[in-house]
């Protein structure tokens, strides 16, 4: 603004030289209205500071949405999953597994004893039974033949261990009995004449003496324990 209020008083004397010059009558200068002049000097000075502000402005709002721009997340689409493909070549030979036999351990079925005996029942006069002194009683054994040989009449129930109860030592057996078959065996007895617990066992005798009972081995009697 300083620069144009030379301007303007250079004019005036420029103009003032011009009129000596030619010898006319300058006409008086005009009265420069100093308070004017400031007041439009403030106004330039104000709208040019307005100019810069507003420009100031505008430059941080760009820069405020260039920022957020960058600052906003981006959808990136993910990358489709890739699946392995298996292709066979052809002609490729593949490797087939033989079976291998398996050989499962032969069961031979154990031998079965001439002679084996197996206890059914005790048909009367269980264990622990009490009797008075001198009663007298039959016991009777229900016992099967679980052996591979017949039991004829040279088969018989002989007194093995304990105390007999009976008049003799051996009884034949009732009846011949076959593999697989059953027969009721019965020793009629007496019970002691004192009290007490007494055991009388008994065991089954084959056609050439040899003496077999029941359980695995076959060897077990059969016994008789009664109380009186």
């Amino acid at each position: 603004m300083e620069t144009r209020a030379n301007q303007t008083r250079w004019l005036a004397v420029f103009a003032a030289m011009l009129l000596v010059g030619c010898g006319v009558a300058a006409p008086a200068a005009p009265t420069l209205d100093v308070k004017s002049l400031a007041t439009q000097i403030a106004a330039d000075v104000f709208a040019a500071i307005s100019q810069t502000q507003e420009a100031q402005q505008a430059t941080q709002v760009a820069a405020q949405e260039t920022q957020v721009v960058q600052a906003s997340p981006t959808n990136t689409a993910e990358p489709p999953a890739v699946v392995p493909t298996f292709t066979q070549t052809p002609g490729a030979s593949t490797a087939t597994l033989a079976p291998t036999a398996v050989t499962l351990p032969s069961s031979t079925p154990a031998p079965i004893a001439c002679n084996a005996a197996q206890l059914v029942s005790d048909l009367t006069v269980a264990d622990n039974s009490l009797f008075s002194t001198g009663a007298k009683f039959s016991k009777i054994w229900r016992i099967k033949n679980v052996g591979s040989c017949t039991w004829d009449s040279g088969y018989r129930i002989r007194f093995t261990d304990g105390t007999n109860l009976a008049e003799k030592s051996s009884y034949p057996l009732p009846a011949v009995v076959k593999p697989g078959e059953s027969v009721d065996v019965s020793v009629d007895m007496t019970a002691p004449n004192k009290t007490g617990t007494f055991r009388s066992s008994w065991s089954l005798v084959s056609d050439k003496d040899v003496t077999f009972g029941v359980g695995v081995n076959a060897k077990t009697a059969v016994d008789l324990p009664p109380k009186t």
